[in-house]
């Protein structure tokens, strides 16, 4: 599949989801998939790295890295983002 169509698709879903158009629980399952998916991914990254060459680059890229990764993780988290992110009424805040 191409990086093209991947584009795409999610255009279509998030047009589909903007509007609505697609049920509550179809975005709940869709949204956990998402989320197990990139947990996956992002595990995938985390065996294929060498901790000896993380350590190699230096405190200051470590801290980059570090707050890269936990910065977003904190804003989806915070109730600013939830609430603009799910803006619908079966969603928990």
């Amino acid at each position: 599949m191409r990086n093209d169509d991947l584009a795409l698709g999610f255009m279509i879903f998030a047009t589909l989801n903007s509007r609505h158009l697609i049920p509550a629980f179809l975005v709940d399952t869709m949204s956990s998939m998402n989320r197990r998916a990139l947990l996956a991914l992002i595990a995938a990254f985390g065996m294929k790295t060498s901790l000896k060459r993380i350590l190699d680059v230096g405190g200051q890229a470590i801290a980059v890295i570090v707050s890269e990764t936990a910065g977003p993780a904190a804003a989806q988290r915070s109730p600013v983002a939830i609430k603009h992110m799910c803006p619908r009424k079966s969603c928990a805040a």
